[in-house]
């Protein structure tokens, strides 16, 4: 059995509209429209991809309980397939794998796939995929991913996300088939009733700040500061933090703990 590498990612991107229906209402998540030329894991490593307008906003969120019937993606590439994941948050900005569909072969430009997946209000929807293929249009400067890295996600498992990569906007859009709570005329256009708050500590860079500052950076963003470690270096300042730990950009729980390096100064002359 070959091995995976697997990583998970987070894309923005994504919009909402909703399509007219008889009986049984429908609402299509996300886009899928634009140019694909934009792939963001490489070789055999498997990712999962789902869109996030901001760090508190994903973007393909279910607005009511019902059934994904179909999904659309768009690829600048040919060969491989894709799987539409569901993914539900959990609590400490972890999110849990809650289903797959079949697997749907890429033949490169826009394409359309049926599923059945039962989803919950409040889920996210996402895309699968382990050959590198190009599903990312060009972002904006305020469109990022959001990744985390091994173990995979896989169904019933739970983690949260670790990285961001910027300027990539994933083609994805889904068809939900619902029937709108009693007393309801449905969700208004652009609405994601239910659209969960996902409260994490994304790690700010910390080199050259005095502790002091590190603390506060930290603070301001939802970490603490952890244990702190005071060695001899040559380049940075006395007082200065010279590394860290986990790095700038990674997200990590609110209240985590950042461990840092602090200079002593250059290394003592000895005569």
């Amino acid at each position: 059995m070959r091995a995976r590498t697997s990583v998970v990612v987070m894309a923005v991107g994504g919009a909402l509209a909703l399509a007219p229906a008889a009986g049984a209402e429908t609402v299509t998540l996300g886009s899928a429209a634009g140019t694909p030329t934009l792939n963001l894991c490489t070789g055999s490593t498997e990712c999962t991809y789902v869109p996030f307008s901001n760090a508190y906003s994903p973007s393909l969120v279910v607005p009511f309980d019902g059934t994904i019937t179909s999904f659309s993606f768009n690829s600048g590439s040919a060969g491989g397939t894709v799987t539409l994941r569901i993914v539900r948050p959990a609590r400490g900005g972890r999110f849990t794998g809650a289903g797959t569909s079949a697997p749907a072969a890429i033949a490169g430009g826009p394409q359309t796939a049926s599923t059945s997946l039962p989803v919950r209000t409040g889920d996210l929807i996402g895309l699968e995929n382990a050959n590198d293929a190009l599903l990312f249009d060009t972002g904006t400067l305020t469109t990022f991913t959001a990744y985390y890295q091994l173990p995979a996600l896989g169904d019933g498992a739970s983690a949260a996300p670790s990285n961001i990569s910027s300027m990539r906007r994933l083609l994805l859009s889904a068809v939900l088939q619902y029937t709108p709570p009693k007393g309801s005329a449905g969700g208004a256009p652009g609405t994601v009733p239910g659209t969960p708050v996902i409260p994490q500590c994304v790690v700010p860079k910390l080199r050259n700040l005095t502790v002091a500052s590190a603390t506060q950076a930290l603070t301001a963003a939802g970490c603490k500061l952890g244990k702190v470690t005071r060695v001899r270096d040559r380049r940075v300042k006395r007082g200065r933090v010279i590394s860290q730990q986990p790095g700038a950009k990674w997200r990590r729980d609110v209240g985590a703990k950042v461990a840092v390096k602090v200079s002593l100064g250059p290394p003592k002359k000895h005569r």
